[in-house]
């Protein structure tokens, strides 16, 4: 099944990074001493991190593509290569800029699908928002 692949998205991997630096940055601030630097390192580690999975997707198991088949059901492919249909979970956050599914994957593990409208052409960013908002509801319903 060929799927609409992903695309990084440069302005939520600087946002993510921006707002641990901040964080680092006032627990520096707040924790005098090595412990305030270390913690706010932490936190600008952490931001990379975060922003190199959600926003640059370069992580294993960011997703690489998404596709929907003709039942309507979504499909992911992450960059690894596995194949898996999400299953979502309440709350989910739909927006005109930004999409949040908490989803178990492959794995059995909740992670949440975080897709912003750069990271995706228009017509599947409208549709992935369409199926969150009500493609998952009979999914929710049954579990």
């Amino acid at each position: 099944m060929s799927g609409t692949p992903f695309r990084a998205s440069p302005g939520l991997g600087l946002f993510i990074v921006c707002a641990h630096a901040a964080a680092g940055a006032a627990a520096w601030i707040s924790i005098s001493g090595a412990a305030g630097a270390a913690i706010g390192l932490l936190a600008m580690v952490a931001g990379g991190l975060a922003a190199r999975g959600r926003a640059l997707l370069l992580a294993p198991d960011s997703p690489s593509s998404l596709a929907f088949s003709a039942a309507g059901e979504l499909r992911i492919v992450d960059r690894i290569g596995r194949n898996w249909v999400p299953v979502v979970h309440a709350p989910r956050y739909v927006s005109r800029w930004l999409v949040i599914l908490p989803a178990s994957g492959p794995a059995g593990r909740v992670r949440r699908l975080l897709v912003t409208r750069d990271m995706l052409p228009a017509e599947p960013f409208r549709r992935l928002r369409i199926w969150a908002l009500w493609g998952a509801a009979a999914q929710l319903v049954a579990n």
